[in-house]
């Protein structure tokens, strides 16, 4: 589906109120009671950011603002960028029912591991079982189950026991491969936890056939966080493209589906090679030149939600450190490593506060920068050069949506951030 034939935006969040608390259940026609504690505004971010900070100066949480726009916008790039690749939302990358809801709308599906995702993509996506992909190589039971109760067969594998547990409780799945492709450059290495070694794929094929299941193809991930992003989705597709010359020669198999993964990224960076336009020239040549008649899908998830996501956290106490004669500071912020900048220990992330407009000549200092729990670790940054600041002033950082909120915790009593979602008509 394209965005152009998805129901406008507009209208899905006609009913959003400004400075109104608690109207995403309205605004997205569901009951969750998992955001009781949101800001939803019709008005562009800019807009927001000097409004909202009056509102929320003597607020002590720290607010994530989710820019829907933003959203629209990325997924209208993919459907022009890449018209053969059809994107399969990663959700555990940001499980936002706005962002969820959001994609689901414009017509993008679903990448899910476990049951509670699933769930989500059909509750809060709005998804059919065909836009689904259950891609976790390794599934409980009672997920496949549910898979089954709902109609999800496209789902992947890597074993010849995930095979046997399939056949066993999803005999009519439609089952991919996926295989361990070269991802060297990764920030999150995925193939050294899941992926058939490429040359396992033969006896794999073997154990499909002798099982009587349904075999698509196969899948791979150049892995998450990808900083050379063209080279790596090149080596990946000439790998996959012998197995699949391989299987047909060996087995008869004529596979016409692949799936070429995630380790889009969220944002343009200086590296050419890692720009989403680059990548994509590499993967529509690619795609035409040795797949031209298979259908293909991607489950980009920090191509989604990382640039849509600006956090703003406070700050709550500062202090003064000499240090060879120089003045430098340590800053304590309102939230840290245990909440959304998680992604500092698990996602291999160094978010920097963004400071715009600072007039020329102003003095910088050598900046710590600490979350508010009680232990040690919570450190968000260290060595930073910016202006002095103050308490009770904010720091914005942008980019912040990926493998932040999702892995979040309230650990020593801290709220999660609350959210405050923009959609200008």
């Amino acid at each position: 589906m394209s965005a152009e034939t998805s129901t406008p935006l507009s209208d899905t969040f006609k009913n959003a109120q400004h400075f109104v608390v608690d109207t995403l259940d309205s605004v997205l026609g569901q009951t969750t009671g998992l955001h009781k504690e949101v800001l939803t505004y019709t008005a562009d971010k800019s807009t927001v950011i000097e409004n909202v900070l009056p509102e929320i100066q003597h607020s002590d949480d720290p607010h994530m603002m989710v820019d829907l726009n933003v959203v629209e916008g990325l997924a209208n790039q993919w459907f022009s960028l890449l018209p053969r690749v059809a994107p399969f939302y990663a959700m555990k990358s940001n499980d936002d029912e706005a962002i969820i809801a959001t994609l689901g709308n414009l017509g993008v599906g679903f990448d899910c591991a476990s049951l509670t995702e699933l769930d989500m993509a059909f509750r809060i996506g709005k998804a059919t079982a065909d836009k689904i992909i259950f891609a976790n190589p390794c599934k409980s039971r009672s997920s496949l189950e549910y898979a089954m109760k709902m109609g999800v067969k496209k789902m992947t594998f890597d074993s010849a026991h995930e095979l046997y547990k399939i056949k066993d409780l999803f005999p009519e799945a439609e089952v991919v491969l996926r295989v361990r492709v070269d991802d060297t450059g990764a920030l999150c290495r995925l193939g050294s936890k899941f992926g058939a070694l490429p040359h396992e794929s033969d006896d794999l094929f073997a154990k499909c056939v002798e099982l009587d299941l349904k075999l698509l193809g196969c899948s791979f991930h150049v892995g998450s966080g990808q900083e050379d992003g063209s080279r790596a989705f090149d080596r990946a597709l000439h790998t996959i493209k012998e197995i699949y010359d391989r299987a047909e020669e060996k087995f008869g198999l004529k596979f016409t589906f692949l799936d070429i993964g995630g380790g889009f990224p969220g944002f343009d960076s200086s590296n050419v090679n890692n720009r989403f336009s680059s990548i994509s020239e590499t993967i529509n040549a690619g795609l035409d030149a040795l797949f031209p008649d298979c259908e293909v899908i991607a489950e980009p998830g920090r191509y989604f939600c990382t640039a849509p996501c600006t956090l703003l956290t406070k700050v709550i106490s500062k202090k003064d450190i000499l240090e060879n004669g120089e003045k430098n500071f340590a800053y304590y912020v309102n939230e840290g490593v245990y909440g959304v900048f998680n992604n500092v220990i698990y996602d291999h992330a160094t978010p920097k506060p963004s400071f715009d407009n600072v007039p020329e000549g102003t003095a910088l200092y050598s900046s710590i920068i600490y979350g508010p729990t009680c232990d040690s670790v919570d450190k968000i940054l260290e060595g930073f050069h910016m202006p002095e600041m103050h308490v009770d002033d904010f720091f914005l950082w942008k980019n912040m949506g990926a493998y932040t909120t999702c892995g979040s915790s309230t650990f020593n009593g801290f709220a999660h951030a609350r959210r405050i979602y923009t959609y200008k008509n």
